[in-house]
């Protein structure tokens, strides 16, 4: 995008947006945090996820969790998106996304991120055929194929931002 009036005039449009409607959809983010710390503080949840190796409690606690948070935050999530898809359009972009991925506006971004790719790639490979090869000698080839994805109730937590 061109840093030109129009540019001045996206930052406008975009600061104003953000004063008259933001505090909704940082309201609806506090929200959507609450509803997920209220799920962290279920110690035991916690504790299940992160020391059992039985494949049948980690499948149905993890399955559980999920629904059961899922339908609390569905209709606030698609708020969330709705709001954020609009503050997008008003700035003259396509959605959220595109806003996103603004700020590394760049004619080789796209490029850039696929050469990095390549050059990690290797690594990550390595390590996740690791990660399969432990998996599957901990839980046995019937449930860790050599293919499959790896099935996320088995990674250590509920949503899966880490992996220890």
């Amino acid at each position: 995008m061109a840093r030109s009036r129009d540019w001045d005039e996206l930052q406008y449009v975009w600061t104003e947006w953000r004063r008259k409607s933001g505090q909704k959809i940082r309201d609806l983010y506090e929200q959507l945090v609450e509803l997920s710390n209220q799920a962290a503080k279920l110690n035991k949840l916690t504790v299940i996820m992160a020391r059992s190796r039985d494949w049948d409690e980690l499948q149905y606690v993890w399955t559980e969790w999920r629904r059961k948070s899922g339908q609390k935050i569905r209709d606030l999530y698609e708020q969330l998106v709705e709001l954020s898809n609009q503050a997008a359009k008003l700035n003259n972009l396509k959605d959220t996304a595109e806003y996103w991925m603004f700020p590394y506006d760049s004619p080789t971004f796209r490029f850039d991120v696929e050469d990095v790719w390549e050059e990690v790639k290797p690594l990550y490979e390595l390590m996740h055929a690791y990660v399969r090869r432990k998996l599957r000698d901990l839980y046995g080839p019937d449930k860790i194929s050599r293919s499959a994805p790896l099935p996320a109730h088995i990674l250590g937590n509920t949503i899966i931002q880490n992996h220890h």
